[in-house]
Parts: C-alpha cells; sequence; structure tokens
C-alpha cells in the first residue's frame, strides 16, 4: 500500500463540484452538456438530444393544455329532455360541434347514447345537478306541461336557458311562461327538417326561431348566440330573420 506524505501548511482537498447555475448555463451553450453526479462523475450528452427532449416535453405538455382548453371559449353544456330518433338527430350534430350533451328519458337510451359520445341520466335530479347551460325539451305539445313541471328547477343555476325544439307555436309558448321561474331564459326554436330531409346536411333548410325571453347582460346574450350558431354553422335558412337577430 503507497503512502503519500503532505504538509501541514496543505489543507486537505475538498471535491468540487460544479454550479448549478454554470451547469445550466452550459447545457444551454456549445455543442454539448453535462450533468454531474457524486458517484458517477461527469456524463456528456449532445446538445441536440437534450433540447430535442425538452421540445417534447413542451410539446406534450401544450398539447395536453389545449386539449383541455379547447373547448372553452365557445362550447355548451346542453342538457336534451326526450331523446327520440329526432333529438339523437340534433344531438349528433352538438358533439360533432365539440358541444357537451347530457341526456334524459324515461325510455332507457343509455346504450344509444354512449354510442354518441353522451351522457345518459334516468334521473332528471341527476341531470340537473349536472349544471347545464342550456336545457333543451324535445316533447310533444300534449306532454309540455306535465315534463316541464317534473323538472327540479332549484337544482339548475339560475338564468339557465330553456330551449323548446319543436314548436314556435302560441300554446307551448304560454305553458313556459306560466311554468319556469323567471330567473330563466326562453328560446323557442323550430327546426323545419329532421333525420330523413336532413341526412344528408342542413344548408339551405329552414329553421325557425323566437327568443321569447332572453336578459339583457353579455353572458346571457352570448350563450343564446351560441346555441343559435350549432344551427348557423350548418348553413340553415332563418325562416323569421325578426325573431333571431
Amino acid at each position: 500500500m503507497l503512502f503519500f506524505p503532505f504538509s501541514k501548511s496543505c489543507p486537505t482537498a475538498k471535491p468540487v463540484f460544479p454550479n448549478l447555475h454554470s451547469s445550466l448555463s452550459d447545457s444551454f451553450s456549445g455543442s454539448q452538456s453535462f450533468s454531474f453526479n457524486p458517484q458517477t462523475g461527469f456524463n456528456l450528452r449532445p446538445k441536440s438530444l437534450q433540447i430535442r427532449a425538452m421540445e417534447a416535453s413542451l410539446d406534450y405538455h401544450f398539447g395536453t393544455q389545449l386539449q383541455t382548453h379547447i373547448k372553452t371559449p365557445t362550447s355548451l353544456k346542453i342538457a336534451i329532455i326526450g331523446f327520440d330518433n329526432f333529438d339523437q338527430f340534433l344531438a349528433k350534430t352538438f358533439v360533432s360541434q365539440g358541444h357537451t350533451v347530457l341526456a334524459h328519458s324515461r325510455s332507457n337510451y343509455s346504450n344509444t347514447a354512449a354510442k354518441l359520445g353522451i351522457s345518459f341520466f334516468s334521473d332528471p335530479h341527476n341531470l340537473c345537478e349536472e349544471h347545464p347551460k342550456v336545457v333543451m325539451l324535445c316533447t310533444l305539445i300534449l306532454s309540455t306541461k306535465s315534463v316541464l313541471k317534473s323538472i327540479p328547477f332549484h337544482r339548475l343555476r339560475r338564468s339557465t336557458l330553456f330551449v323548446d325544439a319543436l314548436s314556435v307555436k302560441e300554446f307551448p309558448r304560454s305553458l313556459f311562461l306560466e311554468i319556469l321561474p323567471e330567473e330563466f331564459d326562453i328560446l323557442y326554436t323550430h327546426p323545419m327538417f329532421g333525420p330523413e330531409s336532413g341526412k344528408n346536411g342542413w344548408v339551405g333548410l329552414t329553421f325557425m326561431c323566437d327568443k321569447v325571453r332572453i336578459g339583457n347582460d353579455d353572458l346571457r346574450i352570448s350563450r343564446c348566440g351560441r346555441f343559435l350558431d350549432v344551427f348557423a354553422r350548418e348553413g340553415v335558412q332563418n325562416g323569421r330573420d325578426e325573431l333571431c337577430v
């Protein structure tokens, strides 16, 4: 065994570790970057490989964030009450445009809804607790009153927009005004087409609507406009322009 004498005047050498700031600075200059591990020493890596790894990480993070927030500016959460063929026909377009769709019916359409990317609720209380921005009724005129009275309004957010999808006639309009709390907005629509006539698209097909009661604040006006924009984007022809401006 070899021993190396040393003078008392010379202090014991201490291991020198690279400064963290210097290491990071060096990693972004020159052709190589390095890292230090007390057990394995220095590890040299090509700068380009490190930068590409960082870029990939940033791309993934940004992509995830974008995917999470992509719907925020214009998307709506739309609850459909009644879910027969016509309602499913409309729901497909809602989903295709990026809106979140919920559905409720006395019949069990859970399998059909799942195939369309729609959440189905057999209990209207559970549906309303999801706090949809829009509640759309797709029911026969004769059952409108009973359906409206079965909705647990207290579980909805105030100012929710209610849309009737099958008529702009006076009788259901009066029912909505009579039964719905004053805080709720009301929009009447009547697509003059269905699954058969609209199977190849909605361009040029007639769409009628009536803004029965829409609040004056910007959020309510914007929400109503975004809902009507679903139909405008598909190229429908407005049958009563004076009511939908």
